[in-house]
């Protein structure tokens, strides 16, 4: 999925609260999965001091790819802190909701979907708005 959205020509921020590790920690599994050159940026809350449902962590990426909140999707399985914090920061949201019956379905501003496996499909209805 990462490899076919960076050939689609997105770019790609990993971030999170790493509850359990510092940021650092993170770049090193990445690297050693051989993931990060997916990635364009890499922001953990510990780096930047603020941490997901706040707005201003997603502003960071915007700023840090130098695009408005609305040419931003976020992905995330957490309901508030990815979901409703990326709305609450003018992004787009998709959530991630494995309990969900259906593939996926429009949740308010943003759209949830059961499995990254549809993902594709969630960026597709989202493109599709604009």
């Amino acid at each position: 999925i990462l490899a076919d959205l960076v050939n689609f020509g997105k770019r790609l921020v990993t971030t999170g609260n790493l509850i359990f590790w510092p940021g650092s920690y993170n770049r090193i599994l990445l690297e050693r999965a051989g993931l990060t050159d997916y990635f364009t940026l890499q922001i953990y809350a510990d780096e930047v001091k603020v941490s997901k449902p706040n707005k201003n962590i997603f502003l960071t990426i915007c700023r840090g790819l130098n695009v408005f909140p609305e040419n931003v999707v976020h992905v995330g399985d957490n309901r508030v802190e990815d979901f409703e914090g990326a709305l609450s920061a003018g992004m787009n949201a998709i959530w991630i909701n494995p309990l969900m019956c259906e593939p996926l379905s429009e949740e308010g501003e943003g759209v949830a979907i059961k499995s990254i496996k549809y993902l594709m499909a969630a960026l597709n209805k989202i493109e599709s708005k604009h």
